[in-house]
């Protein structure tokens, strides 16, 4: 009995011995790793496709070690193309976010913001018939499929032609406020709006100058009653000062060429 209990011992470790190796034999199977894939790199440039067309931008990516690429250019439209054209429909800034991912998830992301300005992208000029009768015609050479003039002010504005040029009456010492909208052959839009004397387009000279004032609001210049309410355009706001000596004086400097400037009161 003593011999057989032995044996049977033996036999029992030899077993448990079998079942060890080969559960260890599985168990390094299970822990093999995967190899880790190059870390993705995010990398973008972008230009106008055509100089008559400033909504259209052709992005090239210069990512590295991806497998997917998403684009988002911040007017609700996507693409996973590597590397899209994109036109834009509207006027406005639009933050362009362009993200690569690799196999395991990894992901990187580069961004800009386009900056598409009404009067940067489009303008309006006028040439004088007669005294008080002006042409006024589109300009900066972005190409038309239709334009729309408008006189007065939105929302009561009225339409006032639909050619590339519209002819208008000024009477001398008055003012009117005049707007254009075009949509290019792609379907985008702008608008452009500007004041318009029997002399011609009036531009606003306040926008292109630096303004300052010899004491300002002790608040600042952008506070309530602060020094830029002198060229705010409303006549219910005011530029405040106490307790000052001296010559107070509010000045434009224009660090380019000398310009005329008219003003209107």
């Amino acid at each position: 009995m003593y011999m057989k209990k032995n044996i049977m011992n033996v036999v029992s470790l030899a077993l448990l011995g079998c079942l060890i190796l080969v559960s260890c034999k599985k168990s390094d199977k299970a822990i093999a790793e995967e190899p880790e894939e190059a870390k993705p790199t995010a990398g973008f440039t972008y230009t106008k496709v055509s100089p008559d067309d400033p909504f259209t931008f052709k992005f090239e990516n210069s990512s590295k070690d991806f497998k997917e690429i998403r684009w988002e250019f911040g007017d609700d439209s996507t693409t996973n193309e590597i590397s899209p054209t994109h036109t834009f429909i509207n006027t406005g800034d639009y933050r362009v976010r362009m993200i690569s991912r690799n196999g395991q998830g990894y992901w990187a992301q580069r961004e800009t913001v386009i900056k598409l300005r009404p009067d940067s992208v489009l303008d309006f000029v006028s040439t004088t018939n007669s005294p008080g009768v002006l042409t006024l015609s589109v300009a900066g050479g972005v190409s038309v499929s239709k334009a729309e003039w408008f006189s007065g002010v939105a929302p009561t504005n009225v339409l006032i032609g639909t050619d590339p040029t519209v002819t208008v009456n000024v009477p001398s010492g008055a003012f009117g406020l005049f707007s254009l909208r075009v949509t290019t052959p792609k379907g985008s839009m702008a608008t452009v709006s500007s004041y318009v004397s029997n002399k011609g387009v009036l531009k606003d000279a306040t926008l292109k100058g630096f303004f300052s004032v010899s004491r300002d609001n002790r608040n600042g210049q952008t506070s309530s009653e602060g020094s830029l309410k002198l060229i705010d355009n409303s006549l219910n706001s005011k530029f405040l000062q106490f307790d000052y000596t001296g010559d107070l004086w509010a000045q434009f400097d224009y660090e380019q060429t000398p310009r005329v400037i008219t003003a209107f009161c």
